[in-house]
């Protein structure tokens, strides 16, 4: 399958804005740590996750806050890799556990919540701290 641009920074910083993601038809069981290919059913953009968990399906981008749970008619590929500045990238099984295991751990720990919540606050109040009249 020809290559597809990786647009946005919920995958960072595994994957940048500008990437070109690798992905093959899904032939064997999707599990823990597998980087999916799939399009939101709210907005009809493509996605691309990690599986966070395997019953039900739910995904979630490394750097992303929330998680998301695609049906199964919605995902499309595997991510096998990707490319960036005319280098080609492989994921292997392992690799992609141990990202998975990583960005977990880090994702859970307290002071990681409250610097992912301290950001959205200062996105959303920002307009309104620095208006001038």
């Amino acid at each position: 399958m020809e290559p597809i641009p990786f647009k946005g920074i919920s995958m960072q910083p595994l994957l940048k804005d500008g990437d070109l993601v690798i992905i093959e038809k899904i032939s064997a069981k999707i599990s823990l740590g597998d980087v999916l290919l799939f399009k939101d059913s709210l907005n009809g953009e493509f996605v691309v996750h990690r599986v966070i968990q395997e019953r039900p399906l739910i995904t979630k981008g490394d750097w992303a806050i929330l998680s998301e749970a695609p049906k199964g008619e919605e995902v499309f590929a595997r991510v096998i890799g990707f490319r960036r500045e005319g280098r080609s990238y492989s994921f292997s099984k392992g690799f992609l556990l141990g990202l998975y295991l990583f960005f977990s751990k880090k994702l859970l720990s307290p002071v990681r919540i409250f610097r992912q919540i301290s950001r959205v606050a200062l996105i959303m109040t920002a307009p309104l701290l620095f208006t001038k009249d």
